[in-house]
């Protein structure tokens, strides 16, 4: 479990994956109490198609906020998500929280809980990953190759199920 956050329970686990990112943190303690990604910025579902196509959220460039971010959730079998989201929130969630809709859980199927403000939600997927690049829209940030220049890792988390 990677999460780009360190506090007491947190330890380093190694330097940033490209030049200008930041550390990765793996999580020592309960794995339903870690952050895995935090941002006060709005993001919007732009996508979401079957198998490893996903479930992907954009913020768009602010000033002195860098660039656009996007968040991939791969692959994604059930959400429960407002379309847009006003700041936002990511941590492993536990199974019950999307009981309700898709049962039990599968091998390889983490809950990620994805709160913005009051408003909770939550996307079942393999794993959720983040990156932030320069402002050409027009290019993908996640286009199944490694990172390309002006883009940088933000967090990835591999789930593996609860």
């Amino acid at each position: 479990m990677w999460f780009p956050v360190s506090h007491q329970g947190y330890e380093t686990v190694g330097p940033p994956t490209t030049p200008g990112s930041k550390k990765l943190f793996r999580h020592t303690d309960d794995v339903h109490s870690g952050v895995i990604y935090r941002s006060p910025r709005r993001f919007e579902v732009v996508g979401w198609g079957v198998g490893h196509h996903g479930l992907l959220l954009r913020s768009h460039p602010a000033p002195g906020r860098g660039g656009r971010v996007e968040i991939w959730f791969k692959p994604a079998a059930a959400a429960c998500l407002a379309t847009e989201l006003a700041g936002l929130e990511i941590t492993v969630g536990r199974p019950e929280t999307a009981r309700p809709v898709v049962g039990e859980t599968r091998p390889g199927e983490t809950v990620y809980e994805v709160r913005s403000g009051r408003r909770p939600g939550w996307v079942l997927a393999g794993s959720t990953h983040g990156r932030e690049g320069d402002e050409n829209a027009s290019l993908p940030l996640f286009d199944g190759w490694g990172l390309r220049p002006g883009v940088r890792e933000l967090f990835r988390h591999v789930g593996g199920g609860q």
